[in-house]
This record gives C-alpha cells, sequence and structure tokens, in this order.
C-alpha cells in the first residue's frame, strides 16, 4: 500500500516535467535562436500566446492534491513555475518593445523634421525646388504611411495585451498616441504649401520672364552700342 503511494506520489510529480524547461533553458540563448529566423510580427505573437497559455495552464493546477492520508501541497511550486513563465513573456516582450520604441521613434522623427521643411519659406529658385521636392517625397511617402504605422501599432497592442500596464513611459505613449494625427497635420499642411506653390510659380514665372525681356534689351543695347 506504501509502495502503492510511493509510485502515485511520484507519477504526479512527473506531470511537472513538462514545465522543466521554464527553469532549465537558457533565456537569451533560446531568444538569439529564435530572433535568427528573422521573426515576423506573428511569430512574436505565438511566441508570446504559447507562454501564455503555459501560465494559465500552470494556474489550474490544483494547490492541494489528495492521494491517500497525503495532502501535497503544489502552491508554492506553482508560484515559481508561473514566475518563470512571466521571465520567458518580459524577455521576448522586452525585445519587442525596443523595436516598437525604435521604429515609433524613427517615424516621429521623420515627421518633425518634414513639418519643419514644409515651414520654410520659399523665396527664390532654390527654395522653389526645394520644397516643390520636400512635396514630391511626401506624396510618395503617403502611399505606404499605412505599412509603416500599422506595424508599429501592431507591435504596441500586442504588448499591451501581453505586459501589465506601466511597461511605457509617458513620453512614449504620448508619441505613440498622437501618431496618425501628426500624419495628417502633415498632410494638411503639405496641401496649404501645395496650393501656395501654384501661386508662387506663377509670380517666378512671370519674374523671370520679365527678366528675360529686360535681359534680351540688354544685349540689344549693347550691339548697338
Amino acid at each position: 500500500c506504501i509502495q502503492g503511494i510511493r509510485n502515485t506520489v511520484a507519477e504526479y510529480l512527473d506531470s511537472f516535467k513538462k514545465y522543466d524547461w521554464l527553469w532549465k533553458d537558457d533565456k537569451d540563448a533560446a531568444y538569439e535562436e529564435f530572433f535568427k529566423t528573422n521573426p515576423s510580427l506573428e511569430s512574436y505573437e505565438a511566441k508570446l500566446a504559447h507562454f501564455q497559455s503555459i501560465e494559465k495552464g500552470i494556474g489550474k493546477v490544483s494547490s492541494i492534491h489528495i492521494i491517500g492520508a497525503l495532502s501535497l501541497n503544489t502552491k508554492h511550486l506553482k508560484t515559481h513555475l508561473r514566475e518563470d513563465c512571466h521571465k520567458w513573456t518580459l524577455k521576448y516582450s522586452k525585445n519587442l518593445h525596443s523595436r516598437a520604441k525604435q521604429e515609433l521613434e524613427s517615424i516621429t522623427e521623420y515627421m518633425r523634421m518634414t513639418m519643419g521643411k514644409l515651414s520654410r519659406k520659399v523665396e527664390d529658385l532654390d527654395s522653389l525646388g526645394f520644397m516643390m521636392q520636400v512635396l514630391k517625397e511626401v506624396r510618395e511617402k503617403e502611399c505606404s504611411i499605412d505599412m509603416d504605422i500599422d506595424p508599429i501599432m501592431d507591435m504596441y497592442r500586442m504588448l499591451e495585451f501581453h505586459l501589465p500596464s506601466g511597461f511605457m513611459e509617458k513620453e512614449e505613449i504620448d508619441k505613440k498616441t498622437v501618431l496618425r494625427s501628426n500624419w495628417r497635420k502633415l498632410i494638411q499642411q503639405a496641401l496649404v504649401r501645395t496650393d501656395e506653390l501654384s501661386n508662387t510659380q506663377i509670380g517666378f514665372k512671370k519674374g523671370l520672364v520679365k527678366d528675360i525681356v529686360t535681359f534680351k534689351a540688354d544685349v540689344q543695347n549693347f550691339y548697338t552700342d
């Protein structure tokens, strides 16, 4: 009878071996192997969902398991396993967060710089050419802006789902919140400058024609003299 109970206890304890990797495997090495595959957002989501599933499975294990006259308390074991599982989630999330933040910073800086360029005065042909080039770049960027913004927002939605609140600083939250509205403001400014340039180009054209007429007259007077 005692041997039977021992065997049953051993079998029950063996059921936790499937979680050995949580504390035995090297998290850094595992992530490096994962990163070498050039993971997509879907791959990150699959990994984070897997860790979440494992953590939920651990949570469903009864904290008290009765075997004959024995009462096995697994509360502390479950706590440690869930903590280890959360560390795996943090490992993958931390690197995904770094990627999301870097891309957010990059596109935010692009918008800031471009808005500054759109605010420049057009006073001569050189500045006119510069402004036309900026407007051309904005038009080209508009065709692909969703492919730049959507992945960033998807990464943050993923992180917000799997991580507790507070993993972002206020400045980062603000940048993410106004990302799309800032792009709309930039487009609106580009449209305003486009309308302004239409009139400016007419003025430059008239001035250029006048200068050419004057130049021809000067040349004619030169030959006459």
